[in-house]
């Protein structure tokens, strides 16, 4: 699966997980056949039932706070002009920025104890990605110069925030 080019992502346990949870496939997430595949697609979802695209103007911003490794900050691009993912995790940004840059990351989740699994994370290629930008940072203290935003994406942060 990997290709000379592009060299697995070496990362701890928890950047494969994300990148599994944000980009691996149903088989990939769920290998059983009675396992919740309805829940499956997160950050997709966030964007696709919770956003009223007809609100939407064709010069519309979008912040992505608490962005992960991007998945909903791509996903918010089908939609939105510019969009602004900002994580406190520097490794999630390193990611999430690479996956930007060429559309594809090659990465390694743990599937029992010490076994892994080659898998690609890879953005849709209908997604304009040069209308994404990421930006390590504190959900607390959001840098004011990032100007206004139509919408405002914060999925899977609130309860992480220590006020």
């Amino acid at each position: 699966m990997t290709s000379p080019s592009q060299p697995y992502y070496e990362s701890d346990r928890a950047i494969g997980e994300y990148l599994l949870f944000h980009f691996g496939s149903p088989m990939e997430q769920c290998a059983f056949d009675q396992g919740p595949v309805q829940a499956l697609n997160y950050p997709e979802r966030c964007v696709s039932q919770c956003l009223d695209t007809n609100r939407l103007r064709n010069s519309a911003r979008a912040l992505d706070l608490g962005c992960a490794v991007g998945r909903s900050t791509f996903e918010l691009a089908r939609h939105c002009q510019e969009v602004v993912g900002i994580d406190f995790s520097h490794q999630f940004i390193q990611c999430a920025r690479q996956l930007q840059q060429s559309g594809s990351l090659n990465y390694r989740y743990v599937m029992e104890g010490d076994l892994t699994q080659e898998a690609i994370a890879q953005v849709d290629s209908e997604i304009n990605r040069h209308r994404v930008t990421f930006h390590q940072g504190d959900a607390m203290n959001v840098d004011r110069n990032l100007g206004s935003f139509d919408v405002v994406l914060m999925a899977n942060l609130i309860d992480r925030l220590n006020n």
